[in-house]
């Protein structure tokens, strides 16, 4: 169904360049810390520099789960989309858990924080046009460099970039509904 958004740049550089994905994901991930710090200026907080330790684990286990992930390849098409609304909502449940603890998040989490802290927005709406922002970078990536539209976007990556937001900011709004507490996801340090 394609990769995550935010992992469809480091997949597109990695056919661009015939790398490794691990290795692209890493680069890229670097670039995105690197960037905080300029966004953030005043506000930018040197524990962000934690991320380096997640972009390097990251980097592997993007190359170790795409060989545990081989199978699911031959899932029919409604198991691939029960995996893609699976995976969209874990995803949301981990961002939920992690930004709130205000421990160094992930690379891509990290940049989004980053701007919606600088544009004083919700996480959830910065994530969906970040997320947006990348495939929409990623398609003219694979048009310039692979001659392919889409290379390494497919509908999943799409929906992703789409509903993952979405569901975070309503998994938000249900844990304040039933704990009247609002979850900070946005941590301004």
């Amino acid at each position: 169904m394609g990769v995550t958004p935010i992992n469809s740049i480091p997949y597109a550089i990695a056919l661009i360049a015939n790398i490794d994905v691990g290795l692209s994901s890493v680069l890229f991930y670097l670039v995105v810390i690197f960037i905080q710090k300029p966004i953030l200026k005043d506000k930018y907080h040197p524990k962000r520099l934690l991320q380096l330790v997640s972009a390097f684990l990251f980097g592997y286990f993007v190359d170790f789960s795409l060989g545990v992930m081989a199978p699911i390849q031959n899932l029919s098409l409604m198991g691939k989309f029960l995996m893609l609304a699976l995976s969209i909502v874990l995803i949301a449940v981990g961002i939920l858990i992690m930004m709130p603890a205000n421990i160094a998040p992930l690379p891509g989490e990290g940049l989004i924080e980053a701007i919606a802290i600088a544009a004083d927005r919700k996480f959830s709406s910065v994530k969906i046009c970040i997320d947006s922002s990348m495939v929409i970078i990623t398609v003219i990536l694979c048009w310039i460099f692979l001659g392919d539209v889409l290379g390494s976007v497919s509908a999943g990556t799409i929906i992703s970039a789409a509903c993952t937001g979405f569901v975070v900011r309503q998994f938000h709004d249900l844990y304040r509904y039933f704990t009247g507490k609002d979850i900070r996801v946005v941590n301004k340090e």
